[in-house]
């Protein structure tokens, strides 16, 4: 149980935050017209979504939005800490 509770603790949160983020980033499309420019635009005073400031290893997201605007991306680094490797973990 407890090497099952690691992985969660790992790559779970992170997971489910980018999945919350994602859903939030949607809704502040349809209701602004565009992504906002950064995570803490979409973060704001929330206390609840403070935690979406940093993955799972407490660094933060990596955040962009495509050039045409019709699009973005979240990405967490992964347990190895560095972007475009394999244990990266990605909006949809």
């Amino acid at each position: 149980p407890q090497q099952q509770e690691s992985k969660i603790n790992s790559g779970g949160k992170t997971e489910k935050e980018i999945g919350e983020m994602t859903e939030r980033m949607k809704n502040w499309k349809e209701k602004f017209g565009e992504y906002p420019t950064d995570l803490n635009e979409l973060i704001g005073n929330n206390p609840m979504q403070q935690k979406w400031k940093t993955d799972s290893w407490n660094r933060p997201y990596h955040y962009s939005v495509t050039e045409d605007g019709n699009g973005f991306s979240i990405v967490s680094a992964g347990s190895d800490g560095k972007f475009k490797t394999e244990d990266d973990i990605k909006s949809e």
